[in-house]
């Protein structure tokens, strides 16, 4: 939700930045390895932000009224992003007025709409026709829309096809032609998250897998990965990962050889997967938990972002919503219906190795909702 939609009174930081001696060394490493974009609440409404993979350098690249999330960075160092600031109907007007779903079917939420709204049913599947995916410089400057009726993207790494979530669909563009077509199988529900390999031969997406002859409610995210035809077309083959809690934000490693995901409905962490592994006796990739913060299960972790070279990992933190429901309902917000009210996220970096003792630093602590990174080591 928008921060100008919350009660007058915010809660303040749940966190406060204060390094161990381990933590300032992280945070001197971290230096010169990069930049982060990611997405904040901070000044009223969603932005896009960028700083040095230390935290250092934060700024503001978009200043508009409208919605900037999801910013993925191109490979010669633009950012794309999904943004509403043409809509008609804006996801604030929608989603900052539906705090109670009215039933909950698989990974749906089915929702009321606010009495004055009058939407298609396109635009009831989270996407309205005016928004979209919009490209600029790494300094927020000469932006363009690229494709309308688009969520989350990924740009292929020659920089010729641009692949999109449009109302549960995995979609491809090519940038040159405009031609559009199904990225993954088009009987596969729900692909998210789309992102390209490093070397442009796979799409890995979020998906409910094959949902020929099931009902949504029987079905669960997935991380699910399709070979790609020469201009970006899935081959026949494919691969569903991992099977079980719920994945979402499925992100390549950098090498191709591994996945990151995030896992859990409630007790969220993030699983790194070998691709090599050896798949266990139902065929799934059981995966290795990252440990960043802990006690895990006072943490929830999500979007992920590997660095350059895989040993490090930004994401974003908050609490378990039964940590601080009393705190915030005194203040009047309104949870969700399960209580899984989210008010805090902060953006964090940490060793992306499993066990349970990484070190790991904070890069925000307004108070605020930061995520959506993603990291740039180019030059």
């Amino acid at each position: 939700m928008d921060v100008q939609d919350c009660p007058a009174r915010h809660p303040g930081p749940w966190l406060k930045i204060k390094d161990s001696p381990e933590q300032a060394k992280l945070r001197r490493e971290l230096a010169g390895k990069g930049k982060i974009a990611f997405a904040s609440n901070r000044d009223g409404n969603w932005e896009i932000y960028v700083c040095n993979a230390d935290g250092s350098g934060q700024k503001n690249l978009t200043t508009n009224a409208g919605w900037d999330i999801y910013p993925r960075w191109t490979p010669d160092g633009k950012i794309i992003f999904f943004s509403d600031r043409d809509a008609k109907v804006t996801m604030a007007q929608i989603i900052n007025q539906l705090m109670e779903p009215v039933a909950n079917v698989g990974p749906w939420n089915l929702i009321r709409y606010p009495s004055s709204y009058r939407g298609s049913v396109a635009e009831e599947r989270e996407v309205m026709p005016e928004c979209g995916i919009y490209i600029m410089d790494a300094d927020g400057s000469n932006v363009k829309l690229l494709v309308k009726e688009a969520r989350t993207a990924s740009l292929s790494h020659d920089g010729k096809l641009l692949s999109f979530e449009r109302r549960g669909k995995t979609m491809t563009h090519n940038l040159a032609s405009g031609e559009e077509f199904d990225g993954v199988r088009p009987y596969f529900g729900l692909a998210r998250w789309p992102e390209f390999s490093p070397d442009g031969t796979r799409i890995l997406v979020a998906s409910m897998g094959d949902t020929r002859g099931q009902s949504p409610a029987a079905l669960n995210l997935m991380a699910t990965i399709f070979d790609l035809k020469s201009g970006g077309r899935p081959s026949g083959s494919l691969w569903n990962v991992n099977f079980g809690a719920l994945t979402l934000c499925p992100r390549w490693r950098p090498d191709g050889k591994g996945i990151l995901i995030v896992q859990g409905a409630r007790d969220t962490r993030i699983q790194e997967i070998d691709l090599s592994e050896k798949p266990n006796e139902q065929g799934w990739l059981d995966g290795k938990t990252i440990g960043l913060a802990t006690p895990a299960e006072q943490y929830i972790h999500a979007f992920p972002a590997d660095g350059s070279d895989g040993d490090y990992v930004a994401f974003s933190l908050s609490p378990v919503h039964y940590i601080v429901r009393d705190r915030i309902a005194r203040l009047g917000y309104k949870p969700w219906k399960d209580g899984n009210q989210i008010i805090w996220q902060e953006l964090c970096v940490g060793q992306a190795e499993a066990g349970e003792n990484n070190v790991w630093i904070q890069l925000t602590d307004g108070g605020y909702a930061n995520r959506d990174a993603d990291w740039y080591w180019g030059k």
